[in-house]
């Protein structure tokens, strides 16, 4: 609805503009917002303020102008507020069309184009493979997830990925632990250093390995045990990862990516003779040295260390050349967690060096607190806490799981209430949501046979705030798509749901046995509009509770 109006203001701002011959003045960028309270109007704009700066002019007066040259065509009345915001009410007939056109549409209601079927890729989770997945993979998981539901339904091609760390010290480092538990369990007198997983995972791997024809004490023959027994490990952790996603999360990835890719075919090679050739890397005490101070790092950084291995920032450069030059991604959206914060300067600076600068964005979200009855709760498996992603699941549920996740703004910390999340009443929010769904879906099985109405009649004010609400959906998956800001599709599902809910507590669809069939119309949109938001947030919208 915001780009109804906005066609006209731009129409009404270019005959002010040709009256009063603004010469090179282009169309200014303005804002079209929801007003806090209803008395203000259906939007409310601030492009009478905006020229009036421009022109040094008295906004009140610019806006008395626009308004003169506004059509009435959408426009019940326009207002002038304050210091000279346009308060603009919309006719009942402009509603009423996109009321129509939401149960035309239907699952394509919202659907835009401004994506222009550029292809991005959404690259999240990519925790590394030597531990079950926590309660915080989740916060990543799940936005990832959705923000590609959301750009797709906006015209993008979104590709998601999960990158797997799959070399280096960490990965030894598992197939160290589970040998040393599994030397232990056979009665053997090995330590177990605190560098090593300590988790009961471990102890769980060990008793699945089968090391019994091994000679133990043949060096040679541990060392190749070690070896197997590494990958072993690291395949099994995967596939648990990709369980735990796909079977409990409903996360399914276009591409699962291992790092050890990057370092096929010469690739570390070629890249180090690209690097020497653009004078950006140097040798210092035997490393090679990458000049990321020049993109705005806090200090150089070691690429190839002096053993001969690479690091993981030139496993970030060799990423980014795979990303953008061989795969041809427009767009890269990597989403970490707020330990990585630090990490966001040299992986902007690997994109650069490859003149791919702009085209990555990264996304940090905060930490998670799992809270019971206002009390945190410690991560501690031991005393039977649900720490794990899985766990969470299996106690909450996935529709409350991913709700809950949703709802919080990624820049702040959040706390998962998980006694809230159990609950099976109206404090609940994804209980109250898919409650509003299932009442309407009770009201339509009862009068299916009723025929849709010709004409439709509102007269309640239940009946167009309701009405209302459901409209922006299309402002709110425009929103959500260019900010990045999935967060908006709950709340908006609440919205709905609380203006859903007064509406049901004031306004009768069957009164005696007689059904008001705009009312019926009504509810079938509002029905469509909440599958519609609660899919996109990969929730069910249940037709009984």
């Amino acid at each position: 609805m915001k780009e109804v109006i906005k066609k006209q203001v731009d129409k009404a701002i270019e005959r002010y503009q040709k009256d009063n011959v603004w010469l090179g003045f282009a169309l200014p960028e303005y804002q079209i917002e929801y007003p806090d309270q209803e008395k203000f109007g259906d939007y409310s704009c601030n492009v009478a303020m905006v020229i009036a700066s421009k022109l040094r002019k008295n906004p009140r007066e610019v806006a008395e102008k626009i308004k003169e040259y506004l059509e009435w065509t959408s426009f019940e009345k326009v207002e002038i507020a304050g210091p000279g915001f346009l308060n603009i009410f919309l006719r009942q007939s402009v509603y009423n069309k996109e009321l129509k056109k939401i149960n035309e549409e239907k699952q394509n209601y919202g659907k835009q184009n401004f994506g222009e079927d550029k292809k991005i890729q959404i690259e999240f989770i990519s925790a590394n493979p030597t531990g079950p997945l926590h309660m915080g993979n989740g916060r990543g998981g799940f936005t990832g997830d959705v923000l590609a539901n959301v750009l797709r339904k906006v015209g993008y091609k979104p590709y998601k990925e999960y990158y797997i760390n799959d070399s280096g010290k960490q990965i030894d480092l598992l197939g160290e632990s589970v040998v040393r538990r599994y030397l232990q369990q056979e009665g053997m007198n090995v330590d177990y250093p605190e560098e090593l997983y300590q988790g009961d995972y471990i102890i769980e791997l060990a008793k699945k390995v089968d090391l019994k024809n091994v000679k133990l004490t043949d060096q040679k023959a541990l060392v190749r045990t070690k070896k197997r027994v590494t990958e072993w490990a690291l395949e099994e952790m995967i596939v648990n990862v990709r369980e735990v996603l796909e079977i409990k999360c409903g996360i399914k990835f276009n591409q699962w990516f291992r790092e050890s890719q990057l370092y096929e075919n010469d690739n570390k090679e070629k890249m180090l003779a690209f690097l020497k050739e653009k004078d950006l890397v140097y040798l210092k005490e035997g490393a090679i040295w990458f000049k990321s101070t020049k993109f705005g790092d806090d200090k150089d950084r070691v690429v190839i260390k002096q053993d001969g291995k690479p690091t993981y920032f030139f496993s970030d450069i060799l990423y980014a050349d795979n990303r953008f030059n061989k795969r041809k991604y427009e767009k890269v959206i990597m989403i970490l967690g707020a330990d990585h914060h630090g990490d966001v300067a040299r992986l902007q600076a690997a994109s650069e060096i490859l003149d791919h600068k702009g085209q990555l964005e990264v996304i940090i979200y905060q930490n998670v607190r799992l809270v019971f009855k206002g009390k945190e709760l410690k991560m501690s498996k031991r005393k039977g806490v649900f720490v794990t992603l899985d766990e969470l699941v299996d106690e909450v549920g996935i529709d409350a799981v991913r709700f809950f996740f949703l709802m919080n703004s990624l820049d702040k910390h959040m706390d998962f209430d998980m006694a809230l999340a159990k609950q099976k009443s109206e404090k609940n929010p994804v209980y109250y949501v898919q409650y509003a769904h299932a009442r309407i879906s009770s009201i339509l099985e009862k009068t299916k046979k009723t025929e849709m109405p010709s004409r439709l009649e509102f007269t309640s004010e239940h009946e167009k705030a309701l009405i209302k609400e459901l409209v922006k959906m299309p402002d709110i998956l425009e929103e959500a798509a260019r900010n990045r800001e999935v967060h908006k599709l709950p709340f908006y599902a609440i919205g709905i749901a609380r203006k859903f809910h007064n509406f049901y507590n004031h306004c009768r669809v069957i009164d005696n046995g007689e059904v008001n069939a705009s009312r019926l119309f009504l509810i079938k949109a509002t029905k469509q509009t909440l599958a519609n938001v609660l899919t996109l947030m990969g929730v069910s919208a249940p037709n009984k509770m």
